[in-house]
């Protein structure tokens, strides 16, 4: 009776990861993602924007990161395991990597720069700040 019991539980268990591996593939990668918002009280523009795009070479995105005013477009090259997401940027002050994980809502996720390990942060799907 113990080893049906563990068999059916290993069989429930083999058809969740299954439904959420499928569930993972079939999320839009591509998209705008952004935080980005323009602070009335001391007329800062704060937060990030990413925008995912497909080429023939695989997935790219331009990075904006706005801390006051608006940031430098930076290129990165995301790369996708099921619907966790990661890619490294590189420029300037901005050296280190984003891990997050990425669903019909938007990403979350978080930025490590300089080996500082930053915050959870949301980065809805919608449109750009700038549209």
């Amino acid at each position: 009776m113990m080893k049906i019991m563990v068999g059916y539980l290993l069989l429930v268990l083999s058809f969740v990861y299954v439904i959420d591996y499928a569930n993972a593939s079939t999320v839009k990668r591509t998209g705008t993602f952004s935080s980005i918002n323009f602070n009335k009280e001391s007329g800062d523009l704060v937060g990030v924007e990413l925008r995912i795009i497909t080429t023939r070479t695989g997935y790219v995105g331009m990075l904006q990161i706005c801390e006051g005013g608006a940031g430098n477009l930076i290129v990165v090259h995301p790369k996708f395991v099921g619907n966790k997401i990661h890619f490294d940027v590189n420029k300037d002050i901005y050296n280190g990597s984003f891990d997050g994980v990425i669903n019909i809502n938007g990403i979350h996720g978080r930025f490590i720069f300089s080996g500082n390990r930053g915050e959870m942060e949301f980065f809805p799907r919608k449109k750009s700040y700038w549209d």
